[in-house]
């Protein structure tokens, strides 16, 4: 009888170290789609920054350009797209 109660007990060892290793298997693969959506997000807002501080530097380069041929005497280019870039830049 005693085999039988060292075999129950042994086997309940066996069951609750492997309900253990699942738990923290489980922990671990959180951790990391946590980490993994962290990562899509601030990727996704490096991005979105990224080409709002593009839009901007066109619009700026679009008007010293655009002022540049001013100064030097070349025909006045319409400004109003350059000052549409300027203004979407800033509401951006």
């Amino acid at each position: 009888m005693e085999s039988k109660e060292a075999q129950g007990a042994e086997t309940t060892a066996v069951a609750a170290q492997a309900m253990e290793e699942e738990k923290q298997q489980a922990v671990k693969t959180r951790e990391q789609n946590r980490e993994e959506a962290t990562r899509k997000v601030r990727a996704a807002q490096a991005s979105t920054m990224w080409a709002s501080i593009k839009s901007r530097v066109r619009a700026t380069s679009e008007s010293a350009i655009l002022r540049t041929r001013q100064m030097f005497g070349e025909p006045k280019v319409e400004s109003t797209t350059v000052e549409k870039s300027a203004a979407k830049a800033e509401s951006a």
